[in-house]
Parts: C-alpha cells; sequence; structure tokens
C-alpha cells in the first residue's frame, strides 16, 4: 500500500495526487491489474485491478453459483445435451446441439461467472441488498439453461435427427418442454440473466441499472403481449419425419 510519508519520485506524487481522491475502496493494496470502474460519489473512476483477497460476498458467490449451476445440470436430463456419441457422426444435426451444449451450458455461464467474480464483486459493500444481489447473479446460471432449451424447441429439426427427438419426446419431462412454445423458455431465460445484471449495475450507476431493469422487465412484458394477443403464434420448427 502507498505511504505518502516515503519519498517518492515526481511520477510517484502524481500516482498519489489520483488516487488520493478516491474512494477508500478503489486504493490499490497489493492486487494486479485489470480493466475497471469505481463508482465515486457519483463519477465513475477508471482503474485496473483484481482483488487480491477473495471476500465473503466471493465465498458466497463461488458456492451459490456451485449449488445453482449443479440443480441445473439436473434440468437438462432426457434432451440429449452433450451426447458426445452423436456429435461426432455424419450427421451434423447432433453436432450443432453438441456445440451448443458446450456454448450455452458451460463457456458462456463460466465467463459470466468469473467477469463478476474476478472484476465487480470487490466493489459492493456487504449489507442486505448486496447478499440478495450475490444469489440473484447466482440464479443468472438458470437463465443460460432456459435460452439453450429455446434453441433446442425453436429450432429441433435443425438439432435432432427424427430417431434423436422420439427419443427425447418419449421422456415425460422432455415432452413437456418441447411442447411449450420457445418463448416461454426466452423470456424467463432473459430475464433470469439481466435482471440480475441490472441491480449489480445500481451499485455503480443508479441511473443505468434502473435503466436495465426497467428495460427488460417493460420489453419482456410487451414480448408476452404479443404473443398472446397473436391468434396463430408462429409454431416452433417441426422436426423432418422423412429424416
Amino acid at each position: 500500500m502507498f505511504d505518502p510519508k516515503v519519498p517518492t519520485t515526481p511520477g510517484d506524487s502524481k500516482v498519489s495526487a489520483a488516487t488520493s481522491s478516491l474512494a477508500p475502496s478503489a486504493v490499490l493494496r497489493g492486487e494486479s491489474k485489470i480493466f475497471k470502474f469505481i463508482p465515486d460519489k457519483g463519477n465513475s473512476v477508471l482503474s485496473l485491478e483484481i482483488p487480491g483477497e477473495l471476500t465473503f460476498l466471493h465465498h458466497l458467490y463461488i458456492i451459490s453459483f456451485s449449488v445453482f449451476y449443479a440443480v441445473m445440470l439436473h434440468t437438462i436430463r432426457g434432451i440429449r445435451a452433450f451426447d458426445t456419441s452423436a456429435a461426432f457422426t455424419a450427421d451434423p444435426r447432433s453436432l450443432r446441439r453438441f456445440v451448443l451444449s458446450i456454448l450455452f451450458l458451460n463457456l458462456l455461464p463460466f465467463l459470466h461467472f468469473s467477469i463478476i467474480l474476478l472484476y465487480l464483486l470487490h466493489y459492493l459493500a456487504l449489507n442486505i441488498f448486496s447478499i440478495l444481489v450475490v444469489f440473484a447473479l447466482s440464479i443468472s446460471v438458470f437463465g443460460f439453461d432456459k435460452v439453450f432449451h429455446t434453441m433446442l424447441i425453436r429450432f429441433n429439426g435443425m438439432l435432432y435427427t427424427s430417431s434423436e427427438y422420439q427419443s427425447v419426446i418419449n421422456s415425460e419431462s422432455a415432452a413437456r418442454k418441447f411442447s411449450s412454445h420457445y418463448l416461454q423458455y426466452l423470456i424467463p431465460g432473459l430475464l433470469y440473466i439481466l435482471v440480475p445484471l441490472g441491480l449489480l449495475l445500481l451499485q455503480f450507476d443508479l441511473a443505468s441499472g434502473i435503466v436495465t431493469i426497467v428495460g427488460i422487465v417493460a420489453g419482456s412484458f410487451v414480448a408476452w403481449h404479443r404473443w398472446h394477443s397473436d391468434s396463430d403464434p408462429r409454431p416452433n420448427e417441426q422436426i423432418d419425419s422423412s429424416a
């Protein structure tokens, strides 16, 4: 940590003057650097840092995300998401489904988790609201799951062979999913992802957080209303029975 009593070079003095105007949470204490911004009395201050130590909120986020991620994986049983044996056959539909599984169930959730864990959480003060935000961010993992189900339902003809599709809908839980309209998964999925991010943004910029939350909620209501008011909603793409 920088000690103002220790003699410094002119360049160090400039750094000291810049950091002295920041909020206490913005002062770096033996931390490595990355691009970030810090809220300081309503102003966004650029900084570069990764926390050197994990806080209670970090540990809470790791535990809650792990639990919800395990629950999420339990919900994909029967839809042949990670079917590696079928993915590398001559039919490209199984490979497309496998790639989407990796993208929406592995890569994007853990990228989302890593960015929040390393670059954002250490700026939250420990209080009831921040704990609720952490739990909301953990539940976001279900959003990626629902967007993945949206792709499977909307484009099942491009992602399943006829034999695979029949084996999937023979499962009661999977058959119920594929009988739903894809918007029944897409809209909740986006809410799961964007509303918690809006709650997190409230800690950095109040206006941005409010706009994000109000925008996604209002957009969801509009999309839901238009779907229900449509006398003939666009159906899911059906599997080609001749395939």
